[in-house]
């Protein structure tokens, strides 16, 4: 994959120009780290929130960077220009965003999950093998330790005690399914 020139076998055509979807919670930590990251260019924000998007181009300065509301998404899957979309907006609109931006050749890192159905999850995939597109979904937890042990346990038919970790405004509490299913009450942890 190499444009010639380098010895590491990446190509040296300059930045990674993204564009990134949402500004939530999750996207607002996506954008902390392609700010820091010399390697991607930020080209759009789509922002159903305007208000908020115009603070936080303030706030990073984000002169060159062009919002967009969810709206006029086309822009971006009409620019040949951005190479990848990064899409961090509620889960409702994870397909529609991944399936547009796969047809528009560009490459995906969705947040999870990456449609509601699994029908639409087998569409996304099925369109990044089509397109010849990496689809990547940010299960962030999927190498943890423990999530790995579970899982092993679970094939082994074993049983596992899971236990969930709730950040509510008092604190992380800690509960375990049977527990909290009935009676909503929270361990503190």
């Amino acid at each position: 994959m190499s444009s010639g020139g380098s010895s590491s076998g990446v190509a040296s055509k300059g930045p990674l120009r993204l564009a990134l979807f949402g500004l939530g919670r999750a996207g607002s930590i996506h954008l902390s780290n392609i700010i820091a990251n010399a390697r991607i260019e930020l080209v759009y924000i789509v922002e159903a929130d305007q208000e908020k998007a115009e603070k936080v181009r303030a706030r990073f300065n984000l002169k060159g960077v062009t919002l967009l509301q969810p709206k006029d998404a086309g822009v971006v899957f009409g620019d040949a220009s951005v190479e990848a979309c990064l899409i961090a907006t509620p889960t409702f609109t994870h397909e529609e965003f991944v399936l547009s931006s796969l047809e528009a050749g560009k490459d995906v890192f969705c947040e999870k999950p990456i449609a509601e159905t699994g029908e639409g999850t087998a569409r996304c995939y099925a369109m990044a093998e089509k397109a010849g597109k990496n689809l990547f979904c940010a299960f962030n937890r999927r190498f943890d330790p423990s999530f790995r042990d579970a899982k092993e346990r679970v094939r082994a038919g074993k049983k596992v005690l899971y236990f969930i970790l709730l950040g509510l405004n008092s604190g992380l509490h800690l509960c375990s399914l049977n527990r909290c299913g009935r009676t909503r009450e929270h361990d503190q942890g």
